[in-house]
């Protein structure tokens, strides 16, 4: 078994409750999936490690959520920022969710863009 050095670090999304549940379900389903697929046919999987919704419960549509995506320490904050962008727009395209995605905040945890 190969060790694996790398970290990961944590990028948040902060925004409309509704679009992050369905963020959290998409990623999650794809995560699940992705095992079976070849790596060039894994997109965001390939970077993203793990997912943890923060806010859980009732999704109400005024309210504001936090998501947490842990990202491979391999995958520079540049790249990750740019992949994550594109799967969020595809998530949002797909679930006609577009205004709800202009209002989500992707940052990454204030010690990580240092590293």
């Amino acid at each position: 078994m190969e060790s694996n050095d790398s970290t990961e670090y944590t990028v948040l999304l902060e925004g409309p409750a509704p679009f992050l549940d369905v963020v959290f379900e998409t990623i999650s389903a794809y995560r699940q999936r992705a095992t079976d697929l070849e790596p060039t046919e894994r997109e965001y999987a390939g970077i993203v490690t793990g997912i943890d919704a923060v806010d859980a419960g009732d999704v109400d549509e005024e309210e504001t959520a936090v998501v947490h995506l842990y990202v491979s320490g391999d995958v520079p904050p540049e790249e990750a920022r740019e992949e994550i962008d594109l799967a969020l727009s595809r998530i949002a395209d797909e679930h006609n969710m577009t205004l709800a995605r202009e209002n989500l905040q992707l940052t990454f945890e204030p010690d990580e863009e240092a590293q």
